[in-house]
């Protein structure tokens, strides 16, 4: 477990349980999204797919789920490759490293750990679920349908997108 750690200029992300029983979690934030007129804000949002593309499963026996949900805090993405955060960076612990822990608690555990201020009661279409099955193919797509939550950041503007959590 690296809870100080951040991963930004990573190529790969791992998401879900790891051999050794911790959880990976991963940020997206597509930053200027609404705000810089790729999506004007209040448009009606037909279609909004989050595509990703699988590259390995390590010793998982069953299958394997992955939820999108909207993250709402703000954070800074970083620099790091798998280092200790420099200040102001995001980690699973801090939204703004050594300053500014995450609100939400999403372990259940008591501490405020990498919650990344996702929506306690949320509506169905703030809440994607994706389930692989066993060691899927290694380049299998996985699509994720965001339109409810791109809705959400098109109605309220820029200032309500923090991006997704990978959980």
């Amino acid at each position: 477990s690296y809870p100080d750690y951040n991963y930004a200029e990573m190529e790969t992300f791992y998401v879900g349980a790891r051999l050794d029983g911790e959880k990976d979690r991963v940020l997206i934030k597509f930053e200027g999204l609404i705000s810089d007129g790729q999506v004007p804000q209040g448009s009606k949002i037909k279609s909004a797919k989050l595509i990703l593309t699988h590259c390995g499963t390590q010793g998982i026996n069953g299958g394997l789920t992955v939820n999108v949900r909207r993250v709402i805090e703000g954070w800074e993405e970083g620099t790091g490759k798998a280092t200790i955060a420099n200040a102001g960076e995001v980690t699973w612990d801090y939204r703004v490293y050594n300053t500014l822990k995450w609100s939400s608690d999403i372990n259940k555990d008591g501490g405020n750990d990498g919650g990344c201020g996702y929506p306690q009661s949320h509506s169905l279409d703030m809440e994607i679920s994706k389930s692989y099955t066993a060691n899927p193919e290694k380049g299998t797509k996985a699509e994720f349908d965001v339109t409810g939550i791109v809705q959400y950041w098109a109605d309220n503007g820029e200032k309500s997108n923090y991006g997704f959590i990978l959980i």
